[in-house]
């Protein structure tokens, strides 16, 4: 079963680092959302490129759609995020960052709703 509300801490982590660093204006560590490399990749994405994807034909097609998004959406948000620089952030892709960051917050509550629902059939 998929442990979204791991998903979810992770990337609050993340996010939460970045924004210490932008507030401190010091050094970030950014990560890649780990679909196109297996190299400097965030705990989100080893954990989904890991469990998730190779399974992906498991799941029925709604659910399917769903973590599809979430990968389109959680990339999105690290090139973005790779953009940002935590010394001299640009407000415009910091905010750019929180809308994405919105995005994939819900996308994974979906998911989390969705599969509660198979689990009760």
């Amino acid at each position: 079963m998929v442990d979204v509300k791991f998903y979810m801490a992770q990337h609050e982590l993340y996010i939460k680092r970045l924004k210490r660093a932008i507030e401190s204006r010091g050094d970030f560590a950014y990560k890649e959302c780990c679909r196109d490399t297996k190299e400097n990749c965030c705990a989100f994405g080893q954990t989904f490129y890991r469990e998730i994807m190779p399974n992906l034909e498991e799941f029925p097609e709604p659910i399917r759609e769903v973590i599809l998004q979430i990968e389109k959406v959680h990339c999105e948000f690290h090139e973005i995020g790779k953009q940002i620089d935590s010394k001299n952030p640009d407000e415009a892709l910091v905010k750019k960052m929180q809308d994405i960051s919105l995005t994939l917050y819900q996308l994974l509550m979906k998911l989390e709703r969705m599969l509660i629902g198979v689990e009760k059939v």
